[in-house]
């Protein structure tokens, strides 16, 4: 004899089965009614079908759309950062340093010679310390 749990299972193969080979859902209640089932019981594992069929679809799709996103996120391409630099670029407002008093200043204020460089980098500026050894 039958238990329940494989009645329900063999009905629901028969569902997924002719379901698949485009039988409509009344036709399949037609069938299974005529073979003696309950109807409320056959429209129960019709709608578990079709509803279980609409997960699967909706997941698929979810899934779909979410590795198509990550693909178009990926190959799109990034704004690139402006680098930030010390130095100015401009007529009077230029930046670096003025050798006659070895500080950043501005071409502006300088009144010596002005090279667009960090004092740092500029040899003139360098300290040079010498040690005797006595």
């Amino acid at each position: 004899m039958l238990t329940k749990k494989r009645i329900d299972n063999k009905l629901k193969g028969y569902i997924k089965e002719h379901a698949s080979k485009g039988y409509s859902k009344a036709a399949l209640k037609k069938v299974l009614v005529a073979h003696g089932y309950d109807e409320t019981y056959v429209d129960g594992l019709i709608k578990k079908y079709s509803q279980m069929q609409f997960v699967k679809t909706y997941a698929v799709m979810a899934s779909l759309l979410f590795i198509i996103s990550i693909f178009l996120f990926n190959f799109m391409p990034a704004k690139k950062q402006q680098q930030i630099t010390a130095f100015a670029t401009g007529n009077n407002k230029a930046e670096g340093c003025c050798i006659s008093t070895c500080r950043q200043e501005l071409k502006s204020s300088c009144s010596g010679t002005f090279i667009e460089k960090k004092c740092s980098e500029v040899e003139e500026c360098k300290v040079k310390y010498f040690y005797k050894v006595e």
